[in-house]
């Protein structure tokens, strides 16, 4: 066996335990639709997309993650989860046993007005963090609507790509190699 060989099988091994061995770092993306359906602006509709890292999440009670990237276009501008005023701690989804519960978010509007996404239900402290499917604004006279969750993807780690494709890689040399042994033994018999 070559040096090369070596080499390849090598670092496939490697790379093949190094996989097993990193945490599963997978980026949910969520998008949305709000329905308003009170208020001046009842009748209308606003959508964006959010993700989060699942990997910590264990589907087992209240759980929360930390909303990495989110995108919402309201009245014709479009928000970030930078615009959450509790920023960076917030926005955040919940969770309850595995089922998405909703994203908390909550946007200041300047000159005057806010609005926010929630489901608090009851006066406590984990009704703070917990989102929603109901959304409520304060400007243009106020109003609210309903806010639908729907999954986009799982984004899988750079690792588990680059795995796949060195794999894959490996099988088309190796492919390669068996072909051209067969070439070299019906030659040598011809």
């Amino acid at each position: 066996m070559k040096l090369s060989q070596k080499l390849v099988i090598a670092a496939g091994v490697t790379l093949g335990c190094a996989a097993t061995q990193v945490a599963r770092a997978d980026a949910a993306v969520i998008n949305f639709e709000v329905n308003i359906n009170s208020g001046a602006l009842a009748g209308q509709t606003a959508s964006g997309t959010f993700s989060y890292d699942d990997s910590s999440l264990t589907g087992v009670g209240d759980e929360f993650a930390q909303v990495q990237s989110l995108s919402f276009n309201f009245l014709g501008k479009t928000y970030s989860e930078k615009n959450d005023v509790d920023s960076p701690a917030f926005p955040v989804v919940s969770f309850f046993n595995g089922q998405l519960e909703g994203l908390n978010y909550y946007v200041e509007l300047s000159p005057v007005g806010e609005f926010f996404f929630s489901d608090i239900v009851e006066e406590s402290f984990l009704d703070e963090f917990r989102g929603g499917d109901k959304f409520t604004y304060t400007n243009a006279g106020g109003g609210s609507g309903l806010i639908s969750y729907q999954s986009a993807r799982s984004v899988p780690e750079p690792l588990t790509l680059s795995g796949t494709i060195f794999a894959s890689g490996l099988a088309l040399l190796m492919k390669k190699k068996e072909a051209a042994k067969k070439a070299k033994a019906s030659s040598a018999v011809s």
